[in-house]
């Protein structure tokens, strides 16, 4: 589960934080974010209009619209082999053991969050040649 109330608390404390910077200028304060923390930026800029700038990059916006798309790629089996390691996981946290992982984005038919056919673009563009893994 993402915090999300967390993760905005943590913009508020950033702005307000930067804004007491020596040398800072409190009217040329911006914010920037990229997929989950661009969906971020809206609620943001909207409770500090005093930002000089808010730039969201790609969105992640629309949670249950995003959610239905990326359902229409995912193969059948995947899906089931993503659920097992789920459940894998929420057991294993009962006993303590180190956390099962999934990939992020995958190949369509691979175990991950997201199998759209671009699905893995952005990591490859983000991490070429997969320098950290």
């Amino acid at each position: 589960m993402v915090p999300i109330g967390e993760q905005l608390a943590d913009w508020q404390a950033a702005i307000a934080c930067a804004a007491t910077l020596p040398g800072v200028d409190p009217a040329r304060l911006a914010i920037w974010g990229f997929s989950l923390s661009g969906g971020h930026v809206f609620p943001v800029a909207a409770r500090n209009p005093r930002l000089a700038a808010a730039i969201a990059q790609t969105p992640f916006a629309d949670g249950p619209a995003a959610t239905r798309s990326a359902a229409g790629h995912q193969k059948p089996l995947a899906a089931l082999r993503t659920t097992g390691r789920a459940l894998l996981d929420s057991l294993g946290q009962l006993v303590g053991p180190r956390p099962v992982l999934v990939p992020l984005a995958g190949e369509p038919g691979t175990v991950a969050l997201l199998t759209t056919p671009d699905g893995v673009d952005g990591d490859r563009a983000l991490n070429p040649g997969n320098a950290y893994p």
